[in-house]
């Protein structure tokens, strides 16, 4: 096997990823590129030719460009299957998210309407007559409503990592 010139496979490079190589060529950058003494630098460029010319899609293609739309292919197809593949359960709580929140609509509606009917007296009338028990109750809620926040935050988080997730997946196919 003949030892290219750094300098050389560099250019050949360009001049491959410019579209501008001939089949000989790209045959050199193959051969290159197939050794397990390739330099550190141009170990990327290793893994992408490796990728490219290992056939992985089924069948050889004979340009970079079908080479590529193959590559593409197959990580459009792989993404469908992820999708199809979605469990009826996830489509279930999206529609009852959907429905929960139309009805918290319709109940702060309703709410704010009795309110405004409602409100006739303008002083407000105490409903404990011992302030302790207020002070319990006011705890009581309080409570309640701080474990329905962190709840929400949770979920929130739990939303978050998948999102970062998805993005690390993304970010990934997009390197390819």
């Amino acid at each position: 096997m003949i030892n290219y010139d750094i300098e050389y496979i560099k250019r050949l490079l360009d001049s491959f990823y410019d579209g501008d190589t001939s089949l000989e060529e790209e045959e050199i950058l193959k051969q290159y590129f197939s050794r397990n003494d390739v330099p550190e630098q141009l170990e990327a460029e290793q893994k992408i030719f490796l990728d490219l010319f290992s056939g992985r899609g089924g069948c050889q293609a004979s340009s970079l460009e079908q080479k590529l739309d193959l590559l593409i292919d197959n990580l459009e197809a792989e993404e469908e299957r992820s999708i199809i593949s979605l469990p009826r359960k996830s489509k279930k709580i999206i529609l009852w998210k959907k429905i929960t929140a139309v009805a918290a609509c319709i109940l702060v509606l309703i709410s704010a309407g009795l309110f405004l009917l409602d409100n006739h007296s303008g002083k407000m009338n105490d409903t404990y007559s011992d302030p302790q028990d207020a002070y319990i109750e006011t705890q009581k809620a309080l409570t309640f409503v701080s474990s329905k926040l962190n709840k929400g935050f949770e979920q929130m988080e739990s939303a978050q990592k998948n999102l970062e997730k998805t993005n690390k997946i993304i970010a990934k196919n997009l390197q390819l």
